[in-house]
């Protein structure tokens, strides 16, 4: 008797995470992460290399011209998913750092680096991004 596959397809929660390019140019180091968003993204647990296709999942729909922009992506107006930003996946316990080519498995993101929140304002037509400064840093 074997197992249906369908049992193993489950809901997983993943946050998407820039760089704060800005520090990084500067010379102040890799810089923070900003939290962009939380997508639910579903996937074989069973299978070992979940997260990596969970990764390029949300690669696609985080990404300009691809044709498959997901409907987050699209309400936040913001650039595309790129080298650097990490994908954090929740129920399997894994962090993806964006390569040149493909993704890297990475510590879990500390507080200490996802140091500004993205804020959205401007009306209902025109989306304003800031980068605020975190009083107490906070992953949430």
């Amino acid at each position: 008797m074997t197992a249906d596959p369908e049992v193993w397809v489950k809901p997983l929660t993943v946050h998407v995470y820039y760089r704060y390019w800005d520090c990084w140019e500067s010379g102040v180091g890799k810089g923070p992460f900003v939290k962009v968003g939380t997508v639910t993204a579903y996937a074989n647990v069973a299978d070992a290399d979940a997260a990596r296709r969970v990764a390029e999942v949300i690669f696609c729909e985080w990404n300009n011209g691809s044709g498959q922009e997901s409907q987050a992506f699209r309400r936040a107006q913001i650039r595309s998913l790129s080298v650097g930003d990490v994908v954090a996946i929740d129920e399997l316990e894994t962090t993806l750092e964006c390569g040149r080519v493909g993704w890297d498995v990475r510590p879990a993101l500390t507080p200490e680096e996802v140091g500004f929140r993205h804020v959205e304002g401007g009306g209902p037509r025109k989306a304003v991004y800031l980068w605020v400064p975190l009083e107490s840093p906070s992953m949430s």
